[in-house]
């Protein structure tokens, strides 16, 4: 690489395009010339040093001389570098300020077109889910969203594992004013669950729990708004795809059969720690 290209290259870092740089430089390695000796120097057009002259004394690089013909002289390389760094901080300064002004723009826009697309979303949904941290979520996310009641029809076997993860949801949406009823199989002896229940949750907090024989299907319905149905009723909730939906028809039958299977369940109902 020639000393004339290198130098330019090392320009074009400061903001120059390899035409100008490489016609600055050659200006200051002739120290006065004219265009002609200028393009036969740097090896550039006679054209092309014609249209970067113009844009080289906007930014101060260079001087034209008066006189028959017209001679060009460079200003110094130092002057010439901290008008460059100068230019470059100006650009930088006016690019943040617009990018700055369109934020505003940005967020406002953004807030009204996710308000129309939210308006557009308000009816009937179904969604599969079946990634296990995305369950575990709509699970948690159910629960704390909660304002009035949670109804849970569960196996034995997943609602153990569901409180050993998730006590502290519960105790939460209870002490909100939440109604939490359960569902689940007629324990064997011992009623473990129940125990586990009361440990993982604070005096004072009650949850109402109720057994059946045979649970036709396993769900959690949230406020009569919003239900999640596992497809299986043997793997654990996260183990297995379940449908998510806020279709109120859909609902509406989960929430009668479940209000059925909860007349006809054991009596009376167990209270954990009630107040």
């Amino acid at each position: 690489m020639s000393f004339l290209e290198e130098h330019a290259k090392m320009l074009s870092d400061f903001g120059l395009s390899n035409t100008q740089a490489k016609v600055y430089v050659s200006i200051v390695q002739l120290g006065l010339a004219r265009v002609g000796e200028i393009s036969k120097f740097s090896k550039v057009r006679r054209e092309d040093v014609y249209r970067a002259l113009p844009k080289l004394e906007k930014m101060g690089l260079i001087e034209k001389t008066l006189g028959t013909p017209t001679k060009i002289k460079a200003a110094p390389l130092e002057e010439a570098l901290s008008l460059l760094i100068k230019r470059q901080q100006d650009e930088a300064a006016k690019r943040m300020s617009e990018l700055i002004i369109r934020v505003g723009e940005f967020v406002k826009d953004f807030k009204a077109k996710k308000t129309l697309i939210k308006a557009e979303e308000k009816g009937p949904q179904f969604s599969l889910i079946s990634e296990k941290g995305a369950l575990f979520n709509k699970n948690a996310t159910m629960i704390m969203n909660s304002k009035k009641q949670i109804d849970i029809i569960s196996s034995r076997k997943k609602l153990t594992k569901f409180f050993y993860t998730s006590a502290d949801l519960f105790k939460k949406a209870v002490n909100k004013g939440v109604t939490i009823r359960i569902i689940t199989d007629r324990p064997t002896d011992e009623d473990l669950l129940l125990k586990i229940m009361k440990e993982r949750i604070a005096l004072g907090y009650a949850i109402d729990l109720r057994y059946t024989d045979g649970l036709p299907s396993h769900y959690i319905i949230s406020d009569a708004k919003e239900a999640l149905i596992t497809t299986s009723t043997e793997a654990y909730p996260e183990e297995s795809p379940s449908l998510w939906t806020n279709n109120s028809g859909v609902i509406l039958l989960l929430q009668k059969n479940f209000g059925d299977i909860w007349f006809f369940a054991s009596m009376p109902r167990t209270a954990i720690n009630p107040k």
